[in-house]
């Protein structure tokens, strides 16, 4: 896992809990205590959307290869954001706005 504060800013890497928890929402828990703005992420589960939903926390969701250019396609515009309609197997994509 990685934390980003600025698109300007150095980033620190911090341990991935996710191999050593076996709860639903551990990591998510994890994850909002740093109170992100954003999370981006290859793919994730509805109702782990949820979840960040409700912590108030937007997900957007890319193809990016590497940290650096999942960081890229945010700041560019170039990903989706995933919001969780209200059933398990659905997920909404809307396509994101520059934030740069």
């Amino acid at each position: 896992m990685f934390l980003m504060t600025e698109r300007s800013s150095s980033m620190r890497k911090e341990k991935n809990f996710g191999e050593y928890f076996r709860g639903m929402g551990k990591v998510a828990e994890l994850i909002a205590r740093l109170s992100p703005d954003v999370l981006i992420v290859k793919s994730i589960g509805p109702r782990a959307i949820s979840m960040f939903e409700s912590m108030s926390v937007n997900v957007a969701s890319c193809d990016a290869l590497t940290l650096k250019d999942a960081i890229n396609a945010y700041f560019e515009g170039a990903y989706s954001a995933l919001t969780h309609a209200g059933t398990p197997a659905t997920i909404t994509r809307v396509e994101g706005e520059k934030n740069g």
